[in-house]
């Protein structure tokens, strides 16, 4: 009884979401007891539970029909994050050499980063140690030996070094740029007429989006 009654209330609801012309007047709320009783009375539960299922599985192969027929195979014509995900699932990732290259980016820019922090580390390490090179009687024996050189500022050391680093992640950041467009990964390959549709901060994002959702799918 539990199991039609929620059938019963299921179509009841539906029918009168969906309905326009509301000519099977009896399909109301108040109806779903009486109705639920006189189908088992009747024993017709089971061939409506039936029907259902085969209305459900038609309505299913209708629907991955239409959404089939609307899959985007062109990454420049990708505007839409879960089209991205689903074609980077589908076209990219099922592609080994893809994969690799993929792999081989991520790998690149992770060492890049690594690099980074250890020459951060040595610089101020070096540095450090090289204060008491600063010292005054340093710097008047230099003057009395006649050499105008100046000690280094260890902010302009610094600045330089971080200057270094933008050069380097921006000449990075150019390269994969042209790797992932190359690939046909959505957002990065996004052509001329379609990238007008998406603002400019709007598609940074959506390439930060689908960049991370790639290396979840790697690990």
């Amino acid at each position: 009884m539990k199991d039609i009654k929620f059938y019963v209330h299921q179509q009841i609801k539906e029918y009168q979401l969906t309905s326009k012309s509301k000519g099977f007047f009896r399909l109301t709320p108040q109806n779903e007891v009486r109705i639920s009783k006189r189908l088992l009375k009747r024993k017709s539960d089971k061939t409506l539970i039936h029907l259902i299922k085969q209305r459900d599985n038609l309505n299913r192969k209708i629907y991955e029909l239409l959404d089939d027929a609307a899959k985007h195979d062109k990454p420049d014509e990708i505007t839409d994050i879960q089209e991205a995900k689903e074609f980077i699932r589908r076209r990219l990732l099922s592609q080994e050499d893809v994969v690799t290259q993929l792999r081989a980016l991520a790998s690149s820019h992770k060492q890049f980063q690594d690099d980074v922090t250890k020459q951060r580390i040595q610089l101020i390490r070096e540095l450090e140690m090289g204060k008491p090179d600063c010292s005054v009687s340093s710097t008047k024996s230099n003057a009395k030996d006649g050499d105008t050189k100046t000690d280094v500022n260890p902010n302009e050391k610094l600045r330089e070094f971080y200057f270094n680093v933008s050069d380097s992640q921006r000449r990075l950041a150019i390269t994969s740029e042209s790797l992932l467009r190359q690939l046909g990964v959505p957002f990065f390959a996004l052509g001329s007429e379609n990238a007008r549709l998406v603002n400019n901060k709007e598609l940074q994002k959506q390439k930060e989006t689908v960049l991370n959702f790639i290396q979840s799918m790697l690990k």
